[in-house]
C-alpha cells in the first residue's frame, strides 16, 4: 500500500491496491439479497408504528426467528433498519423506502425480473443476442405489454429520472420561440409538464403507447396544465401527431435500431410544420477512455436489447438519413446532450 497524504482533509489515507479496487468493485452481492429479503417479506411496512423484536417478526411473516434476526443485524450495519436494543428493530430513513408504496415493489421487479437478465451478460458477449430474450422469451416490450408491474416500474424509473434532468435541459434550451411541444414517447408527462410550466404560452401534446399514458391525465391535472396539455396513445413507427413546431424525443431513440430509430424520425418529419423543429435529449457515447455513465447504460441496453448509446456522430448520421440537418449540439449541467435538427431545405 501507498500512503496519500489528503491535504485537504488533513489526514493520511491509502490508496487502493490493484487487489482491493477489484474485490471492491465486484460488489458485496450478499448485502444486495438482503436487501431482496426484507422487501419480499414486507419486514419494513411491520415497522411503520415503531421498532419490534425479532420473534415477532418472524412469526408475522413465517420465517425462522434465527434468519430473520442474523438478516436483520447485517443490514443495520450498514444504516438499513436500526437495532434499538439487542434483538429489537427499527426504521432507518433507509429502511423506510422498503415499505409497500415506497420501493418495496421496485426492489422485488429488479431482483425477480431485471437481475437474471444482467446475470446472462455473457450470453449478448458470446453470441450478440438479448439476454433479456434469452431469460424472459419475448423482447422488453412485448414483455411490459404482458406484465402491467413490470411496466408501471419501468414507467416510474423512466418518469424519476426526467425529473432529475428537466431542470438542467429547461436552463440549456429556449422554448420561448415555439407554440406547439410534441413529447414522444414522453410517458406519464414529466418533461412536457416542466416545459409547459415553464413557458406559459406553450401548448402540447403528450404522446406514447396506450399503456405508458395511463395516469398521465391525472398527473398533468395535478401538474396544473391538463388544459394547454392533449394526450395521445398510439404508435411512433405508423404516425404521431400533426402540426407540431417542435417535436422532443427524450431517451427514445436509443432504444431502437438504425433503421427504426430513422423510420420514428421519417415520421416525425413528415408531421411537423414547414419550419419544425426536433430535440434529441439522450446521453452521448464518448470517444475516449474517460469514465461516463453512458458506458454503463450501454451495457443495460445490450442486454435489453439490441440497441445502444450512439456517439454523437451516429446521431447526426441518422438525422440525415431522415432528411434532418443537425444545427446544434447542447451540453447540459446533467448526463444528458440535446441534439436541435431541423428539416433539411428543398
Amino acid at each position: 500500500m501507498i500512503l496519500v497524504l489528503s491535504a485537504w482533509e488533513g489526514k493520511v489515507t491509502r490508496e487502493e491496491s490493484p487487489e482491493e479496487l477489484l474485490v471492491r468493485k465486484t460488489g458485496d452481492f450478499l448485502l444486495q439479497y438482503c436487501i431482496y429479503a426484507v422487501a419480499k417479506l414486507g419486514l419494513a411496512d411491520l415497522l411503520v408504528d415503531g421498532a419490534k423484536g425479532y420473534e415477532e417478526l418472524a412469526r408475522r411473516v413465517e420465517a425462522d426467528p434465527r434468519g430473520v434476526l442474523r438478516l436483520l443485524q447485517r443490514l443495520s450495519t450498514e444504516g438499513i433498519f436500526a437495532e434499538v436494543k439487542a434483538g429489537c428493530f427499527g426504521l432507518t430513513p433507509s429502511a423506510s423506502l422498503l415499505r409497500s408504496g415506497a420501493w418495496r415493489e421496485r426492489v422485488i421487479v429488479w431482483f425477480e425480473e431485471w437481475l437474471p437478465v444482467e446475470q446472462q451478460l455473457l450470453y449478448t458477449v458470446k453470441t450478440g443476442m438479448p439476454a433479456f430474450e434469452y431469460v424472459h422469451g419475448t423482447g422488453f416490450y412485448e414483455y411490459a405489454a404482458k406484465h402491467p408491474e413490470f411496466d408501471a416500474d419501468y414507467e416510474a424509473r423512466m418518469s424519476e429520472l426526467t425529473r432529475k434532468v428537466s431542470t438542467a435541459l429547461l436552463e440549456s434550451y429556449d422554448f420561448s420561440g415555439s407554440n406547439l411541444v410534441v413529447d414522444i414517447g414522453g410517458g406519464q408527462g414529466v418533461l412536457i409538464s416542466s416545459v409547459l410550466k415553464t413557458n406559459p404560452h406553450l401548448h402540447g401534446i403528450l404522446f406514447d403507447r396506450p399503456s405508458a399514458i395511463g395516469g398521465a391525465k391525472d398527473f398533468l391535472e395535478a401538474e396544473g396544465v391538463a388544459g394547454r396539455c392533449k394526450t395521445v396513445g398510439g404508435d411512433f413507427f405508423k404516425v404521431v401527431p400533426e402540426g407540431g413546431d417542435l417535436y422532443v424525443l427524450k431517451w427514445v431513440l436509443d432504444d431502437w435500431l438504425d433503421n427504426e430509430a430513422c423510420q420514428i424520425l421519417k415520421n416525425i418529419r413528415r408531421s411537423m410544420n414547414q419550419q419544425g423543429r426536433i430535440l434529441i435529449i439522450e446521453q452521448l457515447m464518448p470517444m475516449d477512455n474517460q469514465p461516463s455513465p453512458a458506458k454503463s447504460l450501454d451495457l443495460l441496453m445490450m442486454v435489453q436489447g439490441r440497441t445502444r448509446v450512439r456517439t454523437e456522430a451516429e446521431i447526426r448520421e441518422i438525422l440525415e438519413r431522415a432528411a434532418f440537418e443537425t444545427k446544434r449540439v447542447i451540453a447540459t449541467q446533467s448526463t444528458f446532450s440535446i441534439i436541435e435538427a431541423v428539416p433539411f431545405s428543398p
